[in-house]
């Protein structure tokens, strides 16, 4: 268990809040079905997700650590995308207007 002289506010009111570390930190081929299905119905896990993305070994924020390495490179992609208007995409010389398509003739 997490100490909770270690622990965030949000952490008191987890759904996995008691529950033993092997559930979270397991071996490497550990497939944490009881983490998934605590961090399921968790109301904190968005603000678990939060603090797993710069976490490195374990199951948090119902993510395991493969996921969450993918989800860092997304985000870290998204973030270097150029922001555009809505209905525009991001060109090499600046935004590009797209079509819609109505019907008709």
């Amino acid at each position: 268990m997490i100490p909770i002289e270690e622990t965030s506010d949000w952490q008191l009111v987890a759904a996995c809040r008691g529950e033993p570390i092997e559930t979270f930190f397991g071996r490497p081929d550990a497939t944490y079905e009881r983490a998934q299905a605590l961090c399921s119905s968790c109301k904190v896990r968005d603000r678990c997700l939060d603090e797993a993305l710069s976490t490195i070994v374990g199951y948090w924020g119902g993510t395991t650590e493969a996921e969450r390495r993918r989800l860092r490179r997304e985000r870290k992609v998204s973030a270097n995308k150029p922001r555009t208007r809505r209905g525009e995409e991001a060109h090499a010389r600046g935004p590009v207007r797209l079509a819609t398509f109505k019907g008709g003739r």
